[in-house]
């Protein structure tokens, strides 16, 4: 995608707080990580 086909409004959505991590998880290697499109 062109930068200029890029608009801001695309990146406005709401995001609940009750998704939001205010502190890490505990214990920590309990975390999740996302990897999307692995070794493209």
């Amino acid at each position: 995608m062109h930068p200029k086909e890029l608009k801001i409004q695309d990146f406005t959505y709401e995001l609940p707080t009750d998704k939001i991590a205010f502190e890490p998880a505990s214990p920590r290697d309990s975390s999740k990580l996302l990897i999307y499109k692995k070794g493209e």
